[in-house]
Parts: C-alpha cells; sequence; structure tokens
C-alpha cells in the first residue's frame, strides 16, 4: 500500500497458519502477521510483477504514480515482447500471452530492471536491448 508521500509503502502478510488466521477473522480481528516499510523501487518493481501476473501492467499509471516511464525506457523490449507474441498491447495496457505468462518472472525481471533508478536520476539503457526470444529461450 502506497503512503500519502507517493514515495514509500508498506507491504503486509497475514498469519501464515491458516487456524490462527480463521481464528482471527471469526473473531474480528486483523489477520495480519507483519508488514514492513518499502521505498519506491520496491513498489514499481511489484505493480510490474503484480500487474504482468494479472489484468495487465497500466503503462501510464506506472508512469503517473510510480514516476517509471518504463515505455521511453524499455520500448525496444516491450515492442520485441509484443512482436513475439509475448505479450500485447491496448493503448497503455501491457498484457502477457499465455506464451509470455509462461516465463513472466523473467520478462518483469527484464522489465524492472531499471525501477531501481529513481524517476530523478534515470539510468541510461543500451542503445538495443537483446531480443526477448534470447532472454525467454525461444
Amino acid at each position: 500500500r502506497m503512503h500519502p508521500d507517493r514515495r514509500s509503502g508498506t507491504r503486509r502478510w497475514n498469519v501464515s497458519a491458516l487456524s490462527v488466521y480463521l481464528d482471527r477473522v471469526r473473531a474480528g480481528q486483523s489477520p495480519v502477521g507483519g508488514g514492513e516499510d518499502v521505498g519506491p523501487s520496491d513498489l514499481v518493481r511489484e505493480e510490474i510483477l503484480l500487474g504482468l501476473r494479472s489484468d495487465g501492467l497500466d503503462l501510464e499509471h506506472l508512469r503517473a504514480h510510480g514516476g517509471l516511464d518504463l515505455e521511453s525506457r524499455q520500448g525496444d523490449l516491450i515492442r520485441r515482447l509484443t512482436a513475439e507474441g509475448l505479450a500485447s498491447r491496448k493503448d497503455s495496457l501491457l498484457r502477457l500471452t499465455p506464451k509470455g505468462y509462461v516465463v513472466c518472472d523473467e520478462i518483469s525481471a527484464r522489465l524492472a530492471r531499471e525501477a531501481g533508478a529513481s524517476a530523478a536520476a534515470p539510468t541510461p539503457l543500451p542503445r538495443s536491448a537483446p531480443p526477448a526470444s534470447s532472454l525467454c529461450g525461444f
């Protein structure tokens, strides 16, 4: 969950034992077992991974709220993913195809590579990224 400063957030997890979880919920208590503060880089990486694993990654939302213009930084890779049938694109939404979902972790790691750099101090990308086919083993 993003904090009001929009530069940090909190990651929470539930208790691991199902019986404890159910007891807490039945008693009207929170099942949260712990939490930790996370910085903007972790938030962006998680947004990329979770977006790709679910309904798609909204590139415009990531730019506006995460401070990362992934299209500018990884546009070549995004175009290769779509050309090779690993992803589809509709407006600002990038979705993995069934073929791309098989290698989702690798794709998200490549896309998130630049997420560690803050928007204020971007790290330049190489002039061209390796083809997604070499990335994914296809």
